[in-house]
């Protein structure tokens, strides 16, 4: 201060510092004045090497901050729709968008973090890239929401294998152990399994001083899975998922004392081709694959490749093999084919020799074909064979694409000539005196067109052992045949998810089968061409099986991911279908 302020500090009288004059001043009517006031210099200790390193770090922060407003302040303004509800077209209040109630923000999982992903509680949860308008990868996103649904059944059988109690109801076991005896009469080797001893099982279970074969064990669960799934298909008004899961569960406790146990009896042979169907169809497909080397290995070591080498009568060497010994035979000829196409697996029976005739053909009975068991059994051995036919000219044309592009496309047709031929598979599973009858009908068909399109995908790649899976829409070559296939798979798992909406079923046809692929190829074709009108049933399938993946993961949470991004993809062609629409209104 200076002036009067200035003598009261000399006075070590205290200045009360109020402004513009201070209460003494304005007393004595003096002239009050402060003084600027003098910065005070900075007394921290520098560096050794004379540089400020706290400064230094301070400027370092400053400048980061400066960078991320910079950033902020380029962003564009968004609405108050979360991240996951944009990417996947969500309103904030419920309300029905084709035929699927979207949920507000806070009904809306937690988990979600991207139309083909899902943020679980096992990962963390990330902002999704929403696809550019221009193009969906249909592909990419629907392959992505398998990958998630793969990994949350894994972790949840994992768990459940350890904690959960495998108890099945006699009653209910009874009744699916009857339900698969009555109607899986094509099963494999059927004929070897001890139907008798089978049943006894839930019976036996309740004593624990009776010790049961491991063995017995895993094929009595395998058969209470498949029963359980049969019986979910012939009433949908129940989700038998939940109560199908323990049969897996107490199948996979046997696994390991089976495995010390098994020396390739044919009670092994059962138990392998068993769990490698059940692994399967649970997504555990690295089991499933090891099981089905295991059977093939227990086959051949039982001379069941040589059924028909001339050695002898059919029975001389084998007096238990019979005609349904020679189909399970080549059952597992076609299953060795399947995972060769589409899981990019090594040969194994079909990479041998084998010398087992096709069933009743050298035998003096001639079947009925109509039947029909018989009629897909014929089916699918032509469709394996058409497929042997593939790799064999996969390997002598692989740098010939000239020679090879032709060749495949009419292996394809083959196939799709083969099913026009038979009136497969509508004809069929609409006269079908049973839900399970179409349901056979509708694997048999699966196969074949699902074939189709790795034969197309492996053509594109043209490496037969090409270990890359179909992962964006550019995998599959456009081409008629592929077009006609994957139509043909849309069309039959909208129907088979309308007729049979369980998890099980859903398991099996997007999983074992791959059917997120040939649907991508339909959703992709819709979205890029210039009239929608030629897609009409197409269209109509994407909802239907939409709709009813959405309906199943109310219940089965696993199944979350794939329904978000049917849901989102299903959004996006019908987002076209109504551009189109205008279109034709302006016109």
């Amino acid at each position: 201060m200076s002036g009067s302020s200035a003598q009261l500090n000399a006075l070590s009288v205290r200045c009360n510092r109020h402004m513009p004059c201070c209460n003494k001043c304005l007393a004595s009517e003096s002239e009050c004045t402060y003084p600027a006031r003098q910065k005070r210099k900075a007394t921290k200790p520098g560096a050794k090497d004379g540089s400020n390193v706290g400064n230094q770090a301070l400027t370092n922060i400053l400048e980061r901050l400066q960078r991320v407003e910079q950033h902020c302040d380029s962003l564009p303004l968004v609405n108050n729709l979360s991240v996951a509800q944009r990417a996947l077209g969500l309103n904030p209040d419920p309300v029905q968008s084709n035929g699927i109630l979207l949920l507000p923000g806070s009904a809306i999982p937690s988990e979600i973090s991207s139309p083909g992903n899902l943020a679980t509680p096992y990962s963390d949860f990330s902002l999704p890239s929403l696809p550019a308008p221009a193009h969906i990868d249909a592909t990419a996103v629907l392959h992505s929401a398998m990958e998630e649904v793969e990994k949350l059944m894994l972790r949840t059988y994992a768990k459940c294998v350890i904690t959960d109690e495998v108890r099945i109801p006699k009653e209910v076991a009874k009744l699916w152990l009857s339900n698969f005896f009555d109607k899986m009469l094509s099963d494999l080797f059927l004929s070897l399994i001890d139907r008798k001893l089978i049943e006894m099982v839930p019976d036996l279970l309740e004593h624990p001083q009776i010790h049961l074969d491991a063995g017995i064990l895993v094929i009595y669960y395998a058969t209470l899975w498949q029963g359980g799934a049969i019986t979910a298909m012939m009433d949908k008004n129940k989700d038998l998922g939940s109560q199908a899961r323990p049969a897996y569960l107490g199948c996979l406790r046997a696994l390991p004392l089976w495995q010390r146990e098994a020396t390739g009896t044919y009670t092994d042979l059962l138990a392998a081709i068993a769990i490698s169907r059940l692994a399967g169809d649970c997504f555990d497909y690295e089991l499933a694959w090891k099981m089905h080397k295991l059977a093939c290995e227990y086959a051949q070591a039982l001379d069941l490749h040589n059924l028909d080498d001339g050695g002898g009568p059919i029975g001389s060497h084998h007096p238990n093999i019979t005609e349904e010994n020679r189909k399970g035979f080549w059952g597992l000829i076609q299953i060795d084919a399947f995972f060769r196409l589409l899981f990019n697996k090594p040969p194994l029976l079909t990479g041998n020799v084998w010398k087992v005739n096709l069933p009743w053909l050298s035998s003096d009975a001639v079947p009925d074909t109509r039947t029909l068991d018989q009629m897909v059994f014929i089916i699918s051995s032509r469709v394996a064979l058409i497929t042997l036919q593939f790799f064999s000219i996969l390997e002598e044309f692989k740098d010939d694409p000239e020679v090879l592009v032709p060749k495949t496309e009419a292996l394809c047709m083959e196939v799709v000539q083969l099913f026009d031929e038979w009136r497969m598979p509508y004809d069929q599973m609409n006269i079908a005196t049973s839900a399970f009858d179409a349901f056979t009908v509708s694997e048999a068909a699966l196969t074949a067109y699902t074939s189709i399109i790795f034969m197309l995908r492996k053509m594109t790649a043209l490496d037969s052992t090409s270990p890359i899976p179909i992962l964006t829409d550019e995998d599959v070559r456009d081409s008629p045949v592929a077009l006609i296939a994957a139509s043909q798979l849309a069309k039959i798992c909208a129907w088979l998810l309308s007729h049979c909406p369980h998890s099980v079923l859903l398991s099996w046809t997007f999983g074992m089968y791959r059917a997120y692929a040939p649907l991508a190829y339909v959703i992709s074709h819709i979205l890029r061409a210039p009239d929608v009108a030629p897609f009409t049933e197409e269209i109509e399938a994407v909802d239907k099986i939409a709709m009813g993946v959405w309906a199943i993961s109310k219940t089965e949470r696993e199944m979350v991911p794939l329904a978000n991004a049917l849901r989102y993809l299903n959004e996006e062609v019908q987002k076209r279908v109504g551009e189109m629409g205008e279109k034709l209104d302006e016109y």
